[in-house]
């Protein structure tokens, strides 16, 4: 019965890294800041975002590869995958200060963290905090003119 669990966090969570395919590749122009601080604040944001969708692609293909597997996703695959977000995302937003990006990304991280060491880590990624750390990261992003689907 666990095995049948699986297959659809993993296709939950792939529809969600494709998602972030769909997300626009360049930022929207915005109106230029009047202070120095914002202005590198919504430049470190905008570095966050996309580096975010990047990642995004990037666990997509490995899901896809995992998908084509003869073992396919494993716990422990899908472990590493989770790990790898949140390595990779620290490293991006720990040392952005607390902008509503950073501390987003630094949610999803710790949401990513949390349901690689469950011993059913898709089942954790179906949980309401992974879910909400995604929307809340998404809202952060678009609101500095990056569009993620993450």
């Amino acid at each position: 019965m666990q095995r049948s669990r699986v297959p659809s966090a993993v296709l939950a969570l792939a529809s969600l890294l494709m998602l972030a395919a769909c997300g626009a590749e360049d930022p929207a122009p915005t109106a230029a800041a009047t202070s120095a601080p914002a202005a590198s604040t919504t430049a470190s944001d905008v570095k966050i975002c996309t580096s975010v969708q990047k990642l995004g692609n990037d666990l997509k293909d490995d899901l896809l590869e995992l998908q084509q597997s003869k073992t396919g996703p494993t716990p422990a695959a899908l472990a590493a995958i989770l790990t790898k977000l949140e390595d990779q995302v620290a490293v991006e937003a720990f040392s952005a200060g607390d902008s509503a990006v950073a501390v987003a990304a630094r949610e999803l991280g710790s949401e990513a963290a949390k349901a690689a060491k469950d011993p059913s880590p898709a089942a954790a990624i179906g949980t309401g905090g992974f879910e909400k750390a995604e929307t809340t990261l998404t809202g952060a992003c678009k609101a500095v003119g990056v569009t993620v689907y993450f």
